[in-house]
């Protein structure tokens, strides 16, 4: 299978609750559907996914619960943000997540970004890369198969987020949307 084979499809978009469909109980998860796979990094090593919502989203709470996953496996996890990015220490600190064990590097851009998540990668230290690209940074589609590849070579996990609406179309990697 080619870098580029997956490139443009969503790995999984969640899908609208049907109109009038009930609520879940407070205090409960909703159903989790079958189709989606689990955002676990297992299946997300040696691939490059994308997390995508709109500024009310999820992602950085997704994105927290697979660096925590990889923490408690031992596995090295780096973070590359931008200056706007919404990563704060205390909230990554209280979703469980040791900071001592996260190095953060920032990045003016995408560009830079990629540059960064390349060394990274290719070193063979690290698990998982985050890619914070925020709402208007994208990586042409040469970068993202580069990282792909990268990816698939030393087994890690790259997760760019990035911040839309489910109506502009995605990096041009597997997504998930929340």
């Amino acid at each position: 299978m080619s870098a580029a084979s997956n490139l443009g499809r969503p790995m999984w978009v969640a899908p609208e609750p049907a109109v009038g469909a009930p609520s879940p109980k407070p205090g409960t998860a909703p159903a989790r559907d079958a189709r989606a796979p689990a955002f676990k990094l297992e299946t997300l090593a040696g691939r490059l996914a994308e997390v995508s919502a709109g500024p009310a989203g999820v992602p950085l709470t997704l994105t927290f619960r697979l660096v925590l996953e990889a923490q408690r496996r031992r596995e090295p996890v780096a973070w590359i943000g931008r200056k706007e990015s919404p990563f704060f220490p205390p909230d990554v600190a209280d979703a469980g997540i040791d900071l001592a064990a996260l190095p953060v590097v920032w990045a003016p851009d995408a560009t830079a970004a990629a540059g960064a998540a390349d060394l990274l990668i290719r070193s063979g230290a690290f698990g998982l890369v985050v890619m914070d690209l925020g709402a208007r940074d994208l990586l042409p589609l040469a970068v993202q198969a580069r990282l792909a590849g990268l990816a698939r070579q030393h087994r890690a996990a790259v997760v760019c987020l990035t911040e839309k609406d489910g109506g502009r179309p995605s990096m041009g990697v597997p997504r998930l949307i929340s």
